[in-house]
Parts: C-alpha cells; structure tokens; sequence
C-alpha cells in the first residue's frame, strides 16, 4: 500500500495561518476506494491514533476534510495518519484542502438580503446563570434538514465552487453541502456561511449565512441584476417561508457581515422568546405577525397585507432610501421607528461594571416594566452586584388603587401574586367571579365596569380610529373569562374600581387553564382541510389605510357557523379551550364564548382538546385534526375523509393534508389562496393526495389517469391518488414529506387548477 504527504503543501499552509495569527490548520484526506462515509470514519480513527491532536473530520466529496486545532498538530499529525492508514491496507494521501483558509473578501458592495428568524419549538433554551439565553441552532432535525437542502440546491444553483465554514473554509458540492453545513451548526452556529465563489474565490455570488436561534439570511450577489430585482426575490423568499417564520426583512446588507441586526450590545440575540412579539429594528420590508402589528403606532404611511394566516408583510410606500447603497437616511429611519413604536424591542441595556456583560431588563418582557410591577419602572435581570439583595414578600391580595370603598359599596379581591405571574406579553388572562348572579349577568356586570372605566381612562386609538388596548370579558361557566391587553395594571385597577361602585363582591384571580407556551408539542396525523361556501364572494378590497388585499371576513352563514361550532364542541370535548390566550369553554356556554371571534375583520378561532384541535379562519377555511395512535396512516386518511363527505354540501373545497394536529391547516393554503380566496371555487391551493372537488375545479385538470374520481353530490367529486401511500409517508416516518418528483407530478397532472403567485400577483395589480 502507497501512502503520500504533501508535507511542502502543508508546511507552506502552516506559515500561512500563523503569519494570520490563527490557529489550525486544514488537510484533505484521499482514500481510494472508499464512499465519503466510510473515508470519513476511517479518517477520524486514524486522526485518534495520532496522539494528542484534537480536529474534526467532515465526510465531504473526492477527499475527507480534517481540521486540526493546532498548527503545530500539521508536522506531525499527518505521518502518523498515513502510516496507521496504511498498515490496515489503504492507499491513502495527504495535502492541504483545495480551499485556501485565507479570509477572503466578503463584499465591499451591500445588498439586499432575506434576513428570516425561524420559530423555535416551545422547549425552553438552556441559560447561563445570568439569565442569557445559551447560542444554539435551536430548530428540530427534520426542519433543519430541510431548510439546508433548500439552501444548499439555491447555493449551488450559481454554479460555482462552494464553501462553509467560520475560520475555517471547508469545500462542498452539492451533494454533500446540506450535511456538511449541518455538523458545522451543531457545533457551533455562530456566523456560519455557505458560499459559492467564482473560480478564483474573489469575491462570493450566493451567501446563505446562519446564526443562533434558528436565523438565517440569503443573499444573492449578483452585480448585473437590478437592485429592485433582488429585492423582489429577496420579498419572496420571505413570502414563500412566512408561516414557518417568528420574523423577516429585507435589509441591505454587506454580506457575511451585516446581515444580523441585533442593535447595541447584541440585545435582540438576547431575548429569541421576544421574537414572536417584537421587531430588532425597523426595514424597509419586514413580515410580522398579528402580535407585533398590533404594538406598531401608525402604519398609514406602510402598505400592509396578509400573505399566511398571522403573517403579514408590511411594505415602506417608497423602497427607494432603504436600498439605498448608504442605506436608509436618519431621518426616514427615525420616522420609521416611531410608526412601529413599541413593536421595536427596546435599546436600553445595563452592563455590570464588573462582568462587562449585557442584560437586558428582565427575562418575561423587556420592553414594559409597568406590565409586570405596577407603579415600580425598576425591575431588571440580575447583575452580579445584585445577587444579594432580597425583595420583601408580597401580600397574597393587594387592593389595584390607592382609595378605599366607602360604606355601602362592594368589596373585590385582586389575586395580585397570580395575576403577575400569569402576565405574558403585554396581556393577561383572569377569571372573575361575582357572588349570587349567573354566568350571562355576571358577565354583563363586568362589561359594564370595562365600559365605565374606559370613560374614565379612554384606550389610546391608531390612525385609524380603533383601541390599541383591549378588554375581551366573556360569560363561561366558571366564572367570566376577562383579557386585559396594553396596559393591563392601570387597566384592571380602573376595572376594579368600577366594579367596587356597583357594589358587587366578587374575586379576581388568574385564569387556570395551560397557557400557550405549556402546551406539549403534537403529534402528526392526517387533517382536514375545508373552504366553505361564503354568503358573499370575496371581492370587498380592504380600503383601510395602512392595509390591502381582500377584506378578510369568515363569510360563513350564521347557521352553518352554528352547526360547525357545534359540531367542533363535540369534537375537542371536555375541558377545552379556544385562542391563543386560551379561553375555558363547555357545550353549555360555547356559542356565546366563541362566536365572537368569527365576527369582525380578523377573524381567528382555535379550539383544543384532548388530542383534538379545530381551526377557524378568514375567508372561510377550516381545519380539524385528531391524534390518533391506534389507526395507521390509511385509517387516519379514511376518517379525514368521512369528515370531508359530511360536510359536502355545505364546501367549496376540502382536502386530507398531513400536518401536526396543533396547526390543521399549515402549508394546507398557500400565499396564493390567501391573497386570492375567491379562486377556491375553481382552483387548488396545492396539490393533495385526498381532495373535495366542483365541477368547475375538473373543467381545469390536466390528465387526472393516475387518479380516482368520485361523485359523491351534486357538483361535488371527491378525487384521490390511486397510490396514496407516498401522500401519507410522513404518517409512518414522522417528519418525512412527500416527494418532490410525486408533488411535481400530481402538479402537472392538475395543469390550471393548481394556484400560483402570478394569479394573485394579477389580483394585487388590479386593485380597484
């Protein structure tokens, strides 16, 4: 056996990275004969035979990676691995990488970059002593695995040498790119970037970098290209991500470097359990959700439209300045800041003297302190000079104001330890119980000291005329339901006043069902998925300033919605709860608990059971789903569909789509279908193993002979795969979806039918 060590390569790559005052050095491993698995393994038992060297070894293509820690580790590292590797009857050499660890040049230009913060799962992060939260790559394997294949194929689509690494530049293609970047996140997602450079590794064209957190920003380098058509496909890929995604922008960015806004001190690194709520900064083009659009201050000078169900894009009116080369000017970013308002988290940061770290001012919500300690602006995270002090205990129950009822009037208890312990987010959920009345009286009591008090200390309004704050009462059995949003301290104490006049008794305490965050992930199972016949198409343009699209409503006769809560009651059974703030109801009080949330111009409604969920949604969309771990995969699909068929008359469009029971109807209605919902009738949001069909969805299909067609109504078909198994895969192999090449196929077998950005695009330009 033949072994060789290109030991002038090496000696000249050693002088080369400490001349740079860096430390290790990288080789590349070639063993004939061999997969790069099994070279990889062989190389990383035979790096453990070398003594004290510590590396990492990569399974890359036509060579293995091996990054040593140490540079003095290159004199004679690589000897004691050739000659182990060749008394075991390998061919083997040795050289440098073909990459050289020189740090290149990232970008002396900016552009523009999709800069997306993905959502975590609801495990907490590991902290550090002092609260901060520990840096980790924080999304599951089966999500990661994905997006790196999807980054990788977009890299790699520029057809030039690729790279990933921090330090270090490890050599990728595209069959090993998405597995090489993932070993580098797990140990470290720090400033990791996946590059394709020109052939001489001047300057980069396609850069997907990656941080903590579950951050990732793409930016295409391409200097030829028109800056607004980056920023286009930059708008896109945020779109394309949206529901999967706390947060993104399009900033202008220079590449490698900038993509991360974290503000001063890396503040929003700091609070990833903030991202659902707040923005970093404010740009140009950014996607929120309802949480953070509802803390912004006036945005009639944004355009806003719903892309996904709680995403939203909100546009700057002129783009111009924010993709500026200097980027935007201090007077258009001051604007700015002040029309999101206190959606931005805050700037402020304490530094200990001793330490030098950053905190932030407490770990529940930086931003308001009085939502939390009414009357006291000092709470913050711990420093170590502070590690001693003690606060006094509080009492169990505090009056929320300074009088005292005067004779005659009624006495309320405030649970103030519970209340503040239940505080999330700038809102609160009680219960309220009043002695000697029923729930739909007591409930008419409550609301009427919301009213009073909100005479006495008015909501602040937006441009548009409407509260900034809330106070959502609703009459369940066990006792009236009350949300208090924005300022709920002085909120709720002017509510208890009012109460004290009316003379009632009654106790306030915090509401006892799980809270969103308690909630255990679900399993996967097989959902349903239904688009109902609205009263009236939906055509009505959102004419509301700072808005656009279709006027989203849910549309649904009163007495279809009434059987469907009914029937939803049943299905989530005892002891559920509907919303994200998680509101108790039964079969006695559910229709005047929910009903409300399907009324008005954001129509949102899910209810959660036992292993059951039900979602409602604008534009009339439904979804139900059911954990089921004693059917398999078949069995699920077979009673997916029962609910699709006893539904039939009343849909214009249904379908068995395979999603985690708490998000029925994720990915189930793409952008297009939300953007344009009145296409539902004729076309399909996505092709579907199991689909509800009309007559006038079939008079658009291509070739349906790989698929079963059922009449089962009038105008209605119910079209299924003649091969349902690769559609349900992800059933039996938690995690795996569909294949591509049999999604692509189906597509084309729909032809027209299926819905596309560029029919909504034509919508969006024909604005009345």
């Amino acid at each position: 056996m033949t072994h060789m060590v290109d030991k002038e390569a090496i000696a000249q790559r050693k002088y080369r990275r400490s001349s740079q005052d860096r430390v290790g050095i990288d080789l590349w491993v070639t063993v004939p004969g061999l997969d790069r698995h099994s070279a990889a393994d062989l190389v990383a038992k035979a790096l453990a035979q070398a003594g004290d060297t510590y590396g990492q070894v990569l399974p890359t293509s036509g060579g293995t990676y091996v990054w040593l820690a140490s540079v003095n580790d290159g004199a004679k590292a690589p000897d004691r691995m050739a000659a182990w590797l060749a008394e075991r009857g390998h061919d083997v050499r040795i050289t440098v990488a073909p990459v050289d660890p020189t740090p290149q040049t990232l970008s002396d230009v900016a552009f523009p970059a999709a800069v997306m913060a993905y959502a975590l799962g609801p495990a907490p992060l590991d902290a550090y002593p002092d609260g901060r939260p520990k840096a980790v790559w924080g999304l599951d394997p089966a999500t990661t695995a994905r997006l790196l294949r999807e980054a990788a194929a977009w890299v790699a689509a520029a057809g030039r040498p690729m790279t990933v690494g921090r330090v270090s530049s490890v050599p990728v293609t595209a069959a090993d790119a998405a597995e090489v970047t993932a070993l580098q996140l797990q140990r470290n997602p720090l400033r990791l970037l996946l590059a394709a450079w020109p052939e001489h590794l001047g300057a980069m064209r396609r850069l997907v970098r990656f941080d903590a957190f579950g951050r990732m920003a793409l930016t295409d380098l391409d200097r030829a290209a028109p800056s607004t058509t980056l920023v286009d496909a930059a708008r896109d890929r945020l779109v394309e991500a949206a529901l999967e995604l706390d947060y993104g922008c399009v900033r202008q960015v220079f590449p490698g470097a900038t993509e991360f806004g974290d503000g001063p001190h890396g503040y929003w690194r700091q609070h990833p359990g903030l991202w659902g709520s707040h923005i970093p900064d404010a740009q140009g083009i950014q996607l929120l959700n309802l949480a953070q659009l509802e803390r912004a201050s006036d945005l009639t000078g944004w355009h806003v439209r719903p892309v996904a169900p709680d995403r939203f894009l909100v546009e700057a009116r002129d783009l111009d300045p924010w993709f500026a080369p200097e980027g935007p000017p201090t007077e258009v970013l001051a604007r700015a800041r002040a029309d999101f308002g206190a959606a931005v988290l805050p700037r402020v940061s304490q530094v200990t003297p001793r330490t030098g770290r950053t905190y932030g001012p407490f770990p529940g919500d930086p931003c308001r302190a009085d939502l939390f300690c009414p009357g006291d602006d000092s709470t913050h995270w711990l420093s170590a000079e502070d590690d001693d002090e003690e606060s006094p205990p509080e009492p169990a129950f505090v009056p929320w104001h300074d009088s005292t009822p005067e004779p005659g009037q009624g006495r309320v208890e405030v649970d103030w330890t519970g209340v503040r312990g239940r505080a999330r987010h700038g809102w609160v959920d009680l219960r309220v119980t009043v002695e000697g009345v029923d729930r739909r009286a007591a409930a008419a009591v409550v609301e009427d000291a919301v009213a009073a008090a909100a005479e006495t200390r008015p909501y602040p309004l937006d441009a548009e005329g409407v509260p900034v704050d809330r106070v959502d009462v609703r009459p369940t059995a066990g006792g009236t339901w009350m949300l208090v949003n924005g300022d709920f301290s002085a909120r709720l104490a002017a509510v208890v006043a009012e109460l004290e006049r009316s003379g009632v008794v009654a106790h306030v305490g915090p509401s006892e069902v799980p809270t969103a965050e308690d909630l255990t992930p679900s399993p996967v199972a097989a959902c349903t998925v239904m688009s109902f016949v609205p009263e009236q198409p939906f055509l009505e343009w959102d004419r509301r300033p700072g808005h656009g699209g279709i006027l989203p409503r849910w549309g649904v006769a009163p007495a279809v919605t009434r059987r469907l809560l009914t029937a939803a009651v049943a299905w989530t059974g005892p002891g559920s709860t509907a919303g994200v703030v998680q509101i108790p109801y039964t079969t006695e009080d559910a229709l005047d608990v929910l009903t409300r949330d399907l009324e008005g111009d954001s129509p949102r409604l899910r209810m959660q059971g036992q292993g059951a969920r039900v979602e409602f949604h604008d534009f009339a969309t439904c979804g139900w789903a059911e954990a089921r771990e004693d059917l398999d995969p078949f069995a699920q699909a077979a009673v997916a569909t029962d609910r699709l068929l006893t539904w039939v008359d009343d849909i214009t469009y249904g379908a068995v789509v395979v999603n985690q029971v708490a998000s029925p109807l994720h990915s189930a209605l793409t952008t297009p279908a939300w953007i344009a919902p009145h296409l539902l009738s004729s076309r399909v949001p996505e092709v579907q193993g199991i689909q509800l069909l009309t007559g006038a969805h079939l008079s658009l299909a291509h070739d349906l002979s790989d698929w079963d067609v059922e009449p089962v109504a009038p105008g209605r078909y119910l079209v299924r795969a003649k091969n349902l198994e690769p559609w349900l895969v992800r059933l039996a192999d938690n995690g795996v979806i569909t294949p591509r090449e049999v999604r692509a196929k189906a597509r084309a077998d729909f032809g027209e039918m299926v819905m596309t950005m560029k029919m909504a695009r034509n919508l969006r330009d024909a604005r009345p």
